[in-house]
């Protein structure tokens, strides 16, 4: 019987979620943002880490300076990153995602009472968004803005302005909450755990669809095993693609007629098996290495043997086939692997 061996190994650990929090510019509103932080904090509980870096020269806040800092920071963490930014540091997050190439997964960003430079008023080059600022930013980024309407320190007009520019964007607008949002930023908190939620869902439907493509090849692969060890061209005839190549060990090559041939030609196993089985999968290709041991004769030649074999498998019309095979003889490593 041809034997394909299978196994999954599955570690999971619990690691706490990472939070980026990005304060406002000014010494007062660095330390007034230490309870915006707190209030995070602690409405989202011990599985998530919140950080709350000090940003550099709050008083007179450079963009460059800034946007190293937030990369620094970005290159401590382990795995996906929620953003989080008041005020100015909210408009600066906005402007180094949509201008740098950040390699961090970031599962959202939050964005509170920040506001919208080049507006009346607020006209500073250094901070100032390009204008397709929008196309830019990470794809499928999840984006929530927030802003109370009496707050006192970015008109609640700017809102407005970051709505008209960012289409995709969940808006939350308070009353009576002020540019402190009354130090509660417990409605923030409930939408990084949903956000949080929905990716971890996507992840695990995405590991769950890999788990099944997996188990759809494997039994592939043991399938055309078990028809060569049964001479099943049925089987064969369907699984192969029409522009099939087989490369046997001396460098033969067959066509899918001239493979599937074979049989009515004299060949016959007496046993064939996969082992040492490893698979990796492209977008429509899948490369399967394997190790192969077969008994057999054709035409009273023994075709008995170990053989290092790669299978090439392409979706085809929804289908998985075996679009080519390549076998070399298993002998020592070159003495130069050695030395």
């Amino acid at each position: 019987m041809a034997a394909v061996p299978q196994s999954e190994h599955t570690r999971r650990t619990a690691l706490k979620r990472h939070v980026l929090f990005i304060h406002g510019g000014g010494e007062r509103v660095r330390e007034a943002d230490k309870k915006l932080a707190a209030s995070l904090r602690d409405a989202l509980g011990a599985t998530y880490d919140v950080r709350y870096p000090e940003m550099p020269d709050a008083d007179r806040p450079e963009y460059e300076i800034w946007k190293d800092q937030i990369a620094e920071e970005l290159s401590t963490l382990d795995g996906d990153v929620t953003l989080v930014g008041h005020s100015l540091g909210g408009s600066i997050l906005l402007k180094y995602l949509s201008e740098e190439e950040v390699e961090k997964p970031v599962t959202g960003m939050f964005l509170l009472a920040s506001p919208c430079w080049g507006a009346e008023d607020w006209e500073v080059g250094e901070y100032e968004l390009q204008k397709d600022f929008a196309s830019k930013l990470p794809e499928g980024l999840l984006v929530f803005l927030y802003h109370s309407r009496d707050d006192e320190v970015v008109p609640f007009a700017h809102l407005a302005l970051y709505e008209a520019k960012l289409s995709q964007a969940t808006v939350r607008k308070f009353d009576g909450r002020g540019h402190q949002f009354g130090d509660d930023l417990s409605e923030v908190a409930k939408d990084i755990r949903e956000v949080v939620s929905t990716v971890n869902d996507q992840t695990e439907e995405r590991r769950r669809a890999m788990n099944d493509r997996a188990g759809e090849l494997n039994r592939l692969v043991e399938d055309w095993a078990n028809a060569e060890l049964a001479g099943d061209t049925d089987f064969l005839r369907a699984t192969l693609a029409d522009d099939f190549v087989g490369v046997g060990p001396l460098g033969f090559m067959l066509t899918k007629e001239q493979w599937v041939g074979r049989f009515a030609g004299g060949l016959s196993y007496e046993s064939f098996a996969l082992n040492e089985v490893d698979v990796r999968t492209y977008v429509e290709a899948v490369i399967v290495t394997c190790r192969q041991k077969q008994a057999g004769g054709f035409q009273g030649n023994d075709v008995g043997g170990e053989f290092r074999a790669t299978l090439v498998l392409v979706k085809q019309e929804g289908r998985w086939l075996l679009a080519g095979w390549h076998a070399s003889p298993i002998a020592g490593a070159p003495s130069f692997l050695n030395r």
